[in-house]
């Protein structure tokens, strides 16, 4: 690994076991991308699908239980996929990159667009924290005709605007990762960013600035929430409302 990915870069111990049944994988070489794959008991022929890309802190086990509520609320379906080198794809030798990052996110795409057969205007590609920097390339990659919405959660601008991280210093002299505010007036489809206004981890002026980058977006500052509480008993209700609000707005929801 090198020095800016081991400084950009913190995976949690493995919070699932090895072997998982709950796990599908996207072909992708040598190394199949782990996913999982959530949707409520009922849910519509046409609902929305998200591909989440998840915060730095995060692996699929963590998620399982938050998703598959999300999955609930929204009456939609979930896929999210594990960055090389966190979960179980430490176990195969796989270091973080921010290419890896990038190179996970278009496998789990692919397989939502291929194996699954979804179409492409039913797809929200959704990122939280440092999942924002795959779900805002995937964005350019794809182009407007391959995805619906895009929604983003606690987003940063890049690695280098994000102060009093080691990180930050070290892009300085080896070169930022995840330079949103560089490609995000490519994502051209409808846009929501919810920021939390206490995040002490990316500042919402982050979502603020990304916001007036792309003038076609929505912006909602969840007053008093932080970085990782957004979907908790206490904001869950407002940031699920703007969601529902956003999906109802672009014809996405199932409600």
């Amino acid at each position: 690994m090198s020095l800016v990915s081991w400084a950009a870069f913190h995976p949690p111990w493995m919070t699932y076991p090895k072997g998982w049944s709950e796990l599908r994988f996207a072909p992708r070489g040598k190394h199949p991308v782990p996913m999982l794959v959530l949707h409520p008991v009922v849910f519509g022929e046409n609902c929305a699908v998200f591909i989440f890309s998840h915060g730095n802190a995060e692996d699929l086990g963590y998620l399982h239980e938050k998703m598959s509520g999300f999955a609930a609320r929204h009456s939609c379906i979930v896929v999210a996929y594990e960055y090389d080198g966190y979960g179980c794809t430490k176990q195969e030798g796989l270091q973080c990159s921010e290419d890896g990052c990038y190179s996970c996110a278009r496998a789990c795409y692919d397989y939502v667009t291929g194996t699954m057969g979804i179409a492409t205007q039913r797809i929200v590609l959704c990122g939280h924290s440092l999942g924002s920097g795959p779900t805002v390339h995937l964005a350019r990659e794809v182009s407007p005709a391959g995805y619906g919405a895009c929604i983003l959660l606690s987003p940063l601008l890049s690695c280098l605007a994000v102060p009093a991280r080691c990180c930050a210093l070290l892009s300085c002299v080896i070169g930022d990762m995840f330079d949103n505010a560089a490609k995000i007036h490519r994502v051209t489809q409808p846009l929501l960013i919810i920021h939390g206004s206490d995040d002490a981890v990316i500042s919402s002026r982050h979502g603020t600035a990304l916001h007036a980058l792309a003038p076609h977006s929505s912006l909602h500052i969840i007053q008093g929430a932080g970085h990782n509480d957004l979907f908790s008993a206490e904001h869950g209700l407002e940031v699920h409302a703007f969601i529902e609000f956003f999906l109802k707005r672009t014809r996405l929801s199932s409600a």
